[in-house]
């Protein structure tokens, strides 16, 4: 029940997470209504906003492909046209000359995600993730940006319950 509780207070809230905490990349989230955000990009010179028609339940930043350039990485809970159950999804989005951009559109990572932030690990942006395992444990992996994507580098821990896995997620 603890666990339940702690993933629906995850859910009501969007909380904020940055590699480089003082640098967001000028992006940030607003929120509209329970189920309409936008993920807002400020430059000296201009604003753009991509519209997300779902709840977002995590707001993150970091330069995800390697370009030098911050990107935001957005929890939504949506479904997909092959999935049609209401889940935890990853967004990525980028910079593109002032415009927000998607870069990568994720329905799932390996297993059903329960929350995400992006870390530094040898010098190279990685996310971060707890999902939880078919037998009802947790695991927690990371994934490096690919040729089209997130690709699975390594699990930190598997077959762990709630409160352990979300500690290593949160330990940088």
């Amino acid at each position: 029940m603890r666990c339940i509780v702690l993933i629906l207070m995850l859910s009501v809230f969007v909380v904020s997470c940055s590699v480089h905490s003082a640098d967001n990349g000028g992006f940030s989230v607003e929120m509209v209504n329970d189920s309409l955000y936008n993920l807002v990009l400020e430059t000296d010179s201009s604003r753009d906003v991509w519209e997300l028609r779902f709840p977002v339940y995590r707001f993150c930043t970091g330069d995800m492909d390697g370009d030098s350039i911050v990107d935001a990485v957005v929890g939504v809970e949506k479904p997909t046209r092959f999935d049609p159950v209401v889940r935890k999804r990853v967004f990525m989005f980028h910079n593109v000359k002032g415009k927000v951009r998607p870069l990568w559109m994720g329905s799932r990572l390996g297993q059903p995600i329960v929350d995400f932030r992006v870390v530094q690990v040898d010098h190279e942006t990685r996310l971060r993730s707890v999902e939880e395992e078919q037998n009802g444990k947790f695991l927690v992996a990371e994934y490096k940006w690919g040729s089209f994507g997130v690709e699975f580098i390594r699990y930190l821990c598997r077959d762990f319950g709630f409160d352990d896995s979300m500690e290593i997620l949160n330990d940088k």
